[in-house]
This record gives structure tokens, C-alpha cells and sequence, in this order.
């Protein structure tokens, strides 16, 4: 068995991994043995969310494009959940280059703005879901980013206490607004208890103050919004 030096390899790659979350330290420790056993030197650290956010997410202009041993990142591992309308424009489109936006893998593309902006601005949803399906494609060749992971939120509620519908429809990002429970009508309990996998409250319960997402699951079901879609049921 042949045992390459570090300094043999042929690059060296930090990968960033947000705590908490086990399903991203478990994928970056697979992506990191799998690097490595490819002659690629890669380094895995996690860090806390401040200092992501500050390093990629929305790093100020002096940071932009910097590697990680320069104050930036190589490469980071997050999670993004998709809302019912799918629009790419915040994290792929070049107008969103930070520090003014979060395209923080500054995806530079002529074809994927002109889609962003149909996608935007087209009324018709079948239209419109038609270029989402072109912009699919020209991602999955581009590879701005790699998807390692798809799969639906787990939304859990015990059905002997609360109506089902309102939890598997009103579901994203969080469970459903209070105002949308509807207890059965056999309960006799008089206290439901909500239970959150991850750090919430994290950053806080203000919605104006927290970036976390842990956070969003939690005051999305307090706070009321001014509007709501009509047509959830049917875009589920």
C-alpha cells in the first residue's frame, strides 16, 4: 500500500460544516474521505454560525471571493428549503453578488439571469414553471452548486390531539400558524407541546434580529403575517 505525503497532494481544500446539524457533519466527513482517497488534501472544521455567515454568507466586500486560508471559504456545506414557488434569483443570479446579496458562489451567468428574470416576472404558472425547468437543466449542467441531498421536511403531530390537514399542508418552512390548528374533536388534553431538532431559540425570537433557520421554524408559528396564499392545498 502506497501512502502519499501531504505534500504531495494535489490541492488542499477546507471544508466548512455549520454546527449543529449531524446530517451536515455526516456528509462532509464522507466528502472529505472521498477527497482525500483522490490525492486531494482536504480539511474539514466546523464553525459556528457567525463566523460562516461572516466568512461566506454575507461577507463584507474585502472577503468576497477569498479562500479560506485568506478569511473566506473552499467550499461549505447548508441546507436550503424550497418554498412553494421555486426561484433561484437571490442565490444564482449575478446582481447577487455579495455583499449586496447571497449568490456567494458568485455564479456568473448570462443564460441563468435572463431565467431568473422570467421566473420573476411571469404571471403564468405554467409558463413560469417551464423556465424553472430550463433553469434546472442549465444548473444541473453548470454545477454552481452540488446538491448531495433531496428530501422533504418531516413535519411529526399527534393526531389524537390536532386535526391533520393544517400540518400536512400549511408545512413550510415550519408547522402551521396557531390560528390554523384545529384540535379533534375527542382531545381531552389542554396543552400541546412543540418540539424543535434543532438549536431554537438560536439568535433569538425576532424576526427582524435572527438569520437562523431554527429560529424561522419556531416565530414563524407565533407571528401572524398581514397575507397568506390561497392556493397552498393545490401547490403541495
Amino acid at each position: 500500500m502506497l501512502v502519499q505525503s501531504q505534500s504531495s497532494s494535489l490541492f488542499k481544500i477546507t471544508l466548512i460544516v455549520p454546527g449543529p446539524n449531524p446530517s451536515r457533519k455526516a456528509w462532509a466527513q464522507i466528502v472529505e474521505n472521498s477527497l482525500d482517497d483522490v490525492n486531494i488534501d482536504a480539511v474539514r472544521v466546523e464553525l459556528d454560525w457567525d463566523t460562516v455567515y461572516s466568512r461566506a454568507l454575507t461577507p463584507d466586500a474585502a472577503t468576497v471571493g477569498k479562500t479560506y486560508d485568506q478569511g473566506g471559504f473552499d467550499a461549505l456545506f447548508v441546507g436550503y428549503a424550497m418554498g412553494i414557488d421555486p426561484d433561484p434569483f437571490g442565490l444564482y443570479d449575478s446582481t447577487q453578488f455579495p455583499p449586496a446579496g447571497q449568490n456567494y458562489n458568485l455564479y456568473n451567468s448570462s443564460e441563468s439571469d435572463r431565467l431568473c428574470g422570467l421566473i420573476k416576472t411571469t404571471n403564468d404558472e405554467a409558463t413560469r414553471l417551464q423556465y424553472v425547468k430550463e433553469w434546472q437543466a442549465l444548473a444541473y449542467n453548470d454545477q454552481p452548486a452540488c446538491t448531495i441531498l433531496y428530501t422533504k421536511e418531516v413535519v411529526a403531530f399527534d393526531p389524537t390531539a390536532l386535526v391533520g390537514e393544517s400540518f400536512t399542508t400549511y408545512h413550510y418552512p415550519c408547522w402551521p400558524r396557531v390560528k390554523n390548528w384545529k384540535l379533534n374533536a375527542t382531545t381531552t388534553q389542554d396543552t400541546i407541546v412543540l418540539a424543535q431538532t434543532g438549536p431554537a431559540p438560536e439568535e433569538g425570537l425576532n424576526p427582524l434580529l435572527t438569520t437562523s433557520y431554527y429560529d424561522l421554524t419556531v416565530y414563524d408559528a407565533i407571528f401572524d403575517s398581514l397575507a397568506e396564499r390561497e392556493d397552498m392545498i393545490n401547490n403541495v
